[in-house]
């Protein structure tokens, strides 16, 4: 093992899944057969917010700091603004007593203290600050409302963005989209240290499945209906008033359903809608464990990856996608032309892309899908292979090790040779008709170039 030091740092870690903590765990949990991996965290403040886990602890070698913070719930702004203060000032006075010069520092984005905690220290320490990109704030609060775009706050915290990312030695994003928007934020100078490491797939634990053993389906009576899924966090950004409308234009299709399986502060908007405008074609249930991950995403014939309202270009990319690909399905994303799952359902055909707010792009997109649903499986075949070749595990924690070990830039993800097979509506564009490919013509795709040097 190298003697080499690598700290994550991250509000959210074992025993808690839910969305940063599951990656942060996995990859940490993957480094720690190669390097001294520590992590600095918090008390759970989701699910498990009433249990107490030891400050001091190890999970599959890793050795776990929980710094002390207070345990407000998370749906109280006032409550995750003091979480994140204490939490900021407990985690920056650990990491001046334990860093040492030379030690590598991976510190989350989110919540938006912990970066510039890293960067204090580090400086104090002379350790390499390396910031991972999950979402960007204060643009994400900025697009969802919470601030205004020309308010002095916000001004005042992108001008502390720009200087966070400028003063990095790396930043690590999870797409090109996020990737572009950083560049462009900083010094050209400066640009090449900012670098693309995907969401992975986890292609060993979520896999294809039949229909007919799948407890959802069975359990919903859902068995004989074509069925289109959201699961996940529901929350501000997500435009469930389109997916709605697009439900209330489909019930003269009644085999159509829509599942939402998860939490999130529209969850009860939609719950209320559904009982007071008699809502037959919609079905909610409430978030199961990740554990269950593998049944929840094969619940379905066709699955939504992206849900954004207007505005979220380069901000944030669905991890939700990366699974669906695991599970062999093909997916619907509603989201600006350019962002990474755009891109990646353009070049690699698993899915349909629809503008934020395009009601009738979406419906139209879901009406197609259904009407030719003997071709999703074929989708769904590419979807899977495109995880296995492009997102699995190994190949982005090789990426990781480049960056603890290295200077040098990142690679992505190695090229993919497919075959297209003839289906209609997925050249990741607006829906606009149906598009046929031609059948069995074979296609390389290597950062967005296919194998004729056209632009895809």
């Amino acid at each position: 093992m190298s003697e080499k030091r690598v700290w994550f740092l991250s509000d959210v870690y074992y025993p808690e899944t839910e969305g940063v903590a599951y990656f942060v765990t996995r990859i940490a949990s993957a480094l720690a057969n190669r390097f001294d991996v520590r992590v600095a965290c918090a008390q759970p403040v989701y699910s498990l917010r009433d249990t107490t886990y030891q400050s001091n602890d190890t999970h599959e070698g890793v050795t776990i700091h929980r710094c002390w913070s207070t345990r407000f719930s998370r749906q109280s702004l006032i409550g995750r603004i003091c979480n994140n203060g204490t939490f900021g000032l407990s985690l920056l006075f650990y990491l001046l007593y334990h860093l040492r010069t030379g030690d590598r520092v991976i510190a989350t984005s989110s919540p938006p203290v912990v970066p510039f905690v890293a960067a204090i220290a580090c400086k104090l320490r002379r350790a390499k600050c390396i910031i991972s990109m999950y979402d960007i704030y204060p643009d994400i609060a900025v697009v969802a409302g919470v601030l205004k775009r020309n308010s002095i706050t916000t001004k005042i915290l992108q001008r502390l963005q720009r200087y966070l990312w400028q003063n990095a030695d790396r930043i690590l994003t999870i797409g090109r989209d996020m990737q572009t928007f950083v560049r462009a934020r900083i010094d050209n100078s400066c640009s090449k240290k900012v670098e693309v490491i995907p969401l992975f797939s986890s292609t060993y634990k979520i896999f294809p499945e039949t229909r007919e053993e799948n407890t959802i389906l069975r359990e919903n009576e859902l068995l004989d209906s074509f069925v289109v899924q959201i699961a996940g966090n529901v929350g501000p950004v997500h435009n469930v008033e389109a997916l709605m409308e697009c439900a209330r234009s489909l019930e003269d299709t009644p085999e159509i359903k829509f599942l939402i399986i998860g939490s999130g502060k529209k969850i009860p908007w939609i719950n209320d809608l559904i009982r007071k405008e008699q809502r037959k074609n919609i079905i909610v249930l409430p978030r199961v464990p990740r554990s269950e991950s593998c049944n929840i995403l094969n619940g379905c014939d066709i699955a939504i990856s992206a849900l954004f309202i207007p505005g979220m270009w380069g901000l944030a990319n669905p991890s939700r996608t990366y699974g669906i690909m695991a599970a062999g399905k093909p997916m619907i994303a509603m989201a600006d032309e350019g962002t990474e799952v755009a891109l990646l359902i353009g070049e690699q055909k698993v899915g349909w892309r629809v503008n934020p707010d395009d009601v009738e792009g979406l419906t139209a997109a879901i009406r197609d899908a259904y009407e030719h649903r003997v071709e999703l499986t074929q989708i769904g075949e590419r979807a899977r292979y495109t995880a296995e070749a492009m997102y699995n595990i190994d190949e982005i924690i090789s990426m990781y090790v480049s960056v603890v070990c290295s200077e040098l830039p990142l690679q992505r993800p190695q090229a993919v040779v497919k075959r297209r097979v003839s289906i209609q509506g997925i050249e990741g564009k607006p829906y606009g008709g149906r598009n046929k490919l031609a059948e069995d013509e074979p296609v390389l795709v290597r950062d967005g170039m296919n194998d004729m040097g056209e632009k895809v």
